[in-house]
């Protein structure tokens, strides 16, 4: 706890310090603006925080109201903390220093094996995908197709493509601990210096190995290098959030990570050292973030991360909301598998990384955390207008006020510097927003899962070929929507009768609860899948290389 101590009194004091600076020094109006809001951000959270606090220790709670307000303090303090995580990680994004200006650095002669793990995905996209790799211009490489394929005729199609792009086959006789059992399997066969790693959708540019390589020549304690992902079939609204949210980590924030060492690995579009993976025993299997996992247990060891922002490979997202929650589902259980071990190890071992570096983890592990903080905060107003608990004491007005300047604060905060990256405000707050309160159930499910040993499962049916999410799988976000609404309708009854300032703000929050809960209907269209022509230039190409079975089942596909 000292060191978390120190850190923010050190960064609290830098703050102080650039205001000052300000006072004398003419600086760019955009750094003045970022200063500024990052100074009301934090003010008004402490003094928000402290209000309630204070009104929080009335006596004139009835016990049930005093445990749920005792919960709405703790989800306002974890949102406050996450809050202040973001102005850290743009204050740490502006130090960050691109590896540009090293692109051209000679071609290493290093080893490099290139692994594609695929799992029976369609063979068209696997058949670009290896055709990238295998054009990637690096002369001492090789291409590995890992595969665990369940049908016998996608591992037909798979060993017959392998065969023909000259990469070599690699299958295991179990597939146990998935992903990463794959990639471990493999490294037990393969020797090189570096293994690049790209999943089965992910298309690399030629100049990937080229470029990136040399950078760990000029750092022996380099153990990853990971660059962006981008999603190349931005037609489907979901997929666009998708990239969107990406776009949104892999500039401040895994910038920012860079600049405190504190980049992980992503689990494609990634290079790592042999040598640092065999250091920690290969990939990490007792999650399902091996690569975040992973990229702990490197650290821990004294292994440098680095992150490139150029973007070196084209991607496919999600395109329905069943498989944009499934990724999200299995990110969430992952990475909270991972806060168990990394509190346990911050208390066993507290010097195994620096204080900016857990404050970087504990950030990125807590994120998931308000799938719980959300899920109750979205049950809070229809507790008030359909049951009377009232959880706020003192001056209620006072505290909407200092809500709102906090509220505003940090969502002016986030948008400003999402515009100056050339994001759309517009699409932040009404796809991603509320994509993002949709995912409250996931990320509850995922915490129940992560620290309780339990079994997840996720199964997207399809009927007659649309892939829409079973709508029993959605019960429970149904139900608080539902509960929303009639919160709504009892609040605007009520308020038609006789307004009451308490019963206008429950309503219009649940009117605006309502507004976000609506988009799994909306999202929920069961749309058919539209792999863009970006991955279907075979069917344009009739490579003389392709073996004639091969062929003809991509010109099926």
């Amino acid at each position: 706890m000292q060191q978390f101590s120190l850190l923010f009194i050190r960064g609290f004091q830098a703050l102080v310090d650039k205001l000052s600076f300000l006072r004398t020094q003419k600086l760019a109006r955009f750094e003045r603006h970022i200063l500024i809001l990052a100074a009301l951000s934090i003010t008004s959270t402490v003094i928000f925080i402290s209000y309630h606090a204070v009104i929080f220790s009335y006596p004139s709670y009835s016990p049930i109201e005093k445990v749920m307000a005792f919960g709405l303090l703790l989800c306002e303090i974890f949102f406050a903390i996450n809050g202040i995580g973001y102005v850290f990680w743009i204050s740490q994004a502006g130090k960050y220093e691109s590896a540009h200006d090293q692109y051209l650095s000679k071609e290493s002669s290093s080893s490099v094996a290139c692994l594609m793990p695929v799992c029976d995905e369609p063979l068209d996209i696997i058949g670009e995908t290896l055709a990238s790799i295998c054009a990637m211009r690096y002369k001492n490489k090789q291409v590995y197709v890992l595969d665990d394929s369940t049908k016998e005729q996608n591992v037909r199609n798979v060993s017959n493509l392998a065969r023909d792009f000259g990469a070599t086959l690699i299958r295991r006789e179990n597939r146990h601990h998935y992903k990463a059992g794959n990639i471990n399997n493999a490294l037990k066969q393969i020797k090189a210096d570096y293994i690049a790693v790209f999943d089965a959708d992910q298309r690399p540019a030629p100049n990937f190995l080229r470029d990136l390589v040399p950078l760990f020549a000029e750092n022996p304690k380099l153990a990853l290098v990971q660059t962006p992902q981008d999603y190349e079939n931005s037609h489907s609204l979901i997929a666009h959030a998708a990239a969107l949210q990406n776009s949104l980590f892999y500039e401040y924030i895994a910038e920012s990570k860079d600049v405190t060492g504190s980049m992980f690995c992503c689990g494609t579009n990634c290079i790592l050292r042999g040598a640092a993976l065999a250091d920690v025993g290969g990939f990490d299997t007792k999650t399902l973030t091996e690569d975040f996992a992973t990229s702990l247990e490197l650290h821990a060891r004294g292994w440098q991360t680095r992150f490139v922002d150029k973007l070196y490979v084209m991607g496919l997202g999600p395109e329905t909301l069943g498989e944009y929650l499934k990724q999200y589902s299995r990110w969430a259980t992952g990475t909270l598998q991972v806060l168990k071990s990394a509190v346990k190890k911050f208390v066993t071992n507290p010097r195994s990384l620096s204080p900016k570096q857990w404050f970087e983890y504990w950030l990125s592990c807590s994120y998931y955390l308000s799938g719980l903080a959300n899920f109750y905060l979205v049950l809070l107003p229809a507790a008030y207008t359909l049951f009377g608990v009232d959880l706020i004491r003192g001056n209620p007005l006072m505290y909407l006020v200092l809500l709102f300047i906090v509220f505003m604060s940090f969502w002016s905060f986030f948008l400003y510097t999402s515009i100056k990256r050339g994001y759309s405000a517009r699409q932040l707050i009404t796809v991603c927003a509320r994509l993002e309160t949709c995912k409250f159930y996931v990320y509850t499910k995922a915490f129940f899962a992560a620290f309780f040993g339990l079994k997840t499962s996720f199964k997207v049916t399809s009927k007659g070929g649309s892939r829409q999410l079973p709508w029993s799988y959605l019960a429970v976000p149904l139900a608080v929507l539902t509960l929303n609404a009639v919160s709504t309708f009892v609040g605007l009854y009520r308020l038609g009768i006789f307004f009451y300032p308490d019963f206008a703000i429950n309503t219009f929050w649940s009117a605006y609860n309502v507004w976000q809960l609506s988009a799994i209907i909306q999202y929920n269209s069961g749309s058919k899948p539209q792999l863009s022509e970006y991955f279907h230039l075979f069917k344009s190409r009739k490579a003389r290389t392709l073996s004639a079975a091969v062929a003809n089942e991509m010109e099926r596909g």
